[in-house]
């Protein structure tokens, strides 16, 4: 099955190299050795160890900014593009770690991941300053980190890994949202 879906990936970046060039394959060959480290990993049954989670949404955020090329924007927008993608992933797997083990009553080091966060908010207002990308995203940010301190905190709900993994995805939702509002509407 996994050839067949190589074949298929391999059909596809034939199909957009003769339509658009080999400019859009500039971020899926940036982003190839992190989904080879992550495959690695994966064939050892240890793809829940932290390198390979932080490395697996890079690689797959790099079909963003490979679409972005493809339709026409410049390399420096397509760039602030993953960046916004990545602000958001690689928190938001601290994150997660974080809470997995508050909810089974392990110790954890809260500093990490809100610090991720807060960082993520700095990386995208720098990402605005720098005119790329919109300022949406940066409120998605914050709204990120507020999510983080309330749930690593003492006052969270208690949840099953099941119900953080269904409320990421629908944090993941609202910043893909923002993303897209914000460059659509240039907010």
């Amino acid at each position: 099955m996994a050839g067949a879906y190589g074949l298929l990936a391999l059909a596809g970046l034939a199909v957009a190299f003769v339509r658009v060039g080999p400019g859009p394959l500039v971020p899926i060959a940036v982003a190839a050795p992190f989904a080879l480290v992550f495959a690695l990993y994966d064939l050892r049954y240890e793809s829940r160890r932290l390198v390979p989670e932080l490395l697996a949404p890079a690689a797959i955020a790099a079909s963003a900014p490979a679409i972005a090329l493809a339709a026409g924007w410049s390399g420096a927008a397509a760039a602030g593009l993953w960046a916004l993608l990545a602000l958001r992933s690689v928190p938001t797997v601290l994150y997660v770690r974080a809470r997995l083990r508050l909810e089974k009553k392990r110790p954890v080091d809260r500093r990490a991941a809100i610090g991720a966060h807060a960082a993520a908010v700095v990386g995208g207002g720098m990402l605005r300053a720098l005119r790329l990308g919109p300022a949406l995203p940066v409120a998605g940010l914050g709204l990120l980190l507020g999510r983080s301190l309330v749930g690593l905190s003492s006052r969270r709900r208690p949840a099953k890994p099941k119900q953080v993994g269904l409320a990421e995805i629908g944090w993941g939702g609202v910043y893909v949202a923002l993303v897209v509002l914000g460059y659509r509407f240039g907010l």
